[in-house]
């Protein structure tokens, strides 16, 4: 029985050497797998800092090279629609161009002024654009600013921008016309708006427009139950405030003061008197505002009544429902320049 136990002690022992024999192989490989795994981390690290290096040199060059376009495109103008140029040659053209820019567009110009004419575009178009690249930069400012003399007709004088710069100058249209809409002075300048001195890219108007309509998205999506409000004064409310910024974004601005028409679209001097309570209290609500705090706003709201202060007298009260409250620390310099001032009553 002794000697029994001892040879199976004796294979027990046999079994734990060889067990540490393969774990020790075992431990080597891993090393020599650590290894190799730290010089291709090593590798692929390099590899990355190239990759970054490469990508700025990429850009560097991409800059340069739309400078130099740029640049060779400064003398550039292209003539739109204009008629029965197609089947003329370069001589031919040259001349027609010529008498054209002399007798429609009333600007002083000569061959020696212009370097080449070429017609550019696709074969298959019937008026093809014309291509008129200037000796100086001086000429071809000079004819941009007389192309108000081709105004009625249906040939046109443009830059010769880029198409990158063209997609771009494409998409700020929508923008440009709704600064305008509100008697901003707003034009673009190559791929950039500029209104009221601002310079606005195409991807900053985007983003401006996304977070405007989530905005509209989460305050129509606000809950109703903590105000007590039903589905119609829901729907009320939401049209209040498609009114409400349809109202401000038209903004009157008379040239002194000036708000911003891109950010927000709002002329903070008609808030007090335009703003929906309704609106008021969902916003709240959306900005995190305790539902009791809201109640008792809208208690101090309830029944408000005003009056007209002009410079005779006080005039007859009457109910409000819509605008807020605002403390005036004095009523001298309002009856001193004329304008009325609306006294607010609980």
């Amino acid at each position: 029985m002794e000697a029994h136990f001892k040879e199976l002690i004796q294979k027990l022992e046999e079994v734990k050497d060889s067990l540490q024999k393969q774990i020790q192989g075992v431990d080597e490989k891993m090393c020599g797998m650590q290894s190799q795994i730290n010089v291709f981390v090593n590798r692929i690290e390099k590899v990355e800092a190239d990759y970054k290096l490469i990508n700025k040199e990429v850009e560097l060059f991409k800059t340069r090279i739309d400078g130099l376009q740029s640049y060779n495109r400064a003398n550039n103008v292209i003539l739109n629609n204009m008629m029965e140029c197609n089947n003329l040659n370069t001589q031919e053209l040259e001349i027609k161009v010529l008498n054209f820019l002399k007798d429609i567009i009333k600007v002083d110009v000569s061959l020696n002024d212009i370097n080449f004419i070429r017609r550019i575009g696709r074969n298959s178009l019937e008026k093809k654009p014309i291509l008129i690249k200037f000796v100086s930069f001086r000429k071809k400012i000079e004819v941009l600013r007389l192309a108000k003399n081709l105004k009625g007709s249906s040939v046109s004088l443009s830059e010769n921008y880029s198409n990158e710069i063209r997609q771009s100058r494409r998409l700020l249209l929508p923008f440009l016309y709704k600064a305008r809409s509100i008697q901003c002075k707003a034009f673009l300048r190559q791929d950039k708006l500029i209104i009221n001195d601002k310079r606005f890219y195409i991807e900053q108007l985007q983003q401006l427009e996304q977070e405007d309509k989530l905005s509209t998205l989460t305050s129509g999506a606000s809950g109703t139950s903590e105000v007590g409000e039903s589905d119609a004064e829901v729907r009320a409310s939401q049209k209040s405030n498609r009114v409400l910024r349809q109202r401000t974004g038209q903004g009157r601005i008379d040239g002194k003061n000036k708000c911003d028409p891109i950010l927000k679209w709002l002329d903070f001097r008609a808030a007090f008197d335009c703003i929906d309570r309704r609106v008021l209290m969902y916003k709240l609500l959306n900005y995190g505002v305790s539902s009791k705090f809201v109640k008792v706003i809208r208690k101090l709201y309830e029944k408000t009544r005003a009056s007209i202060w002009t410079k005779e007298s006080l005039s007859m009260s009457f109910e409000t429902n819509m605008g807020v409250k605002a403390l005036f620390s004095s009523a001298g310099e309002f009856k001193a320049s004329g304008r009325a001032l609306c006294v607010a009553k609980s």
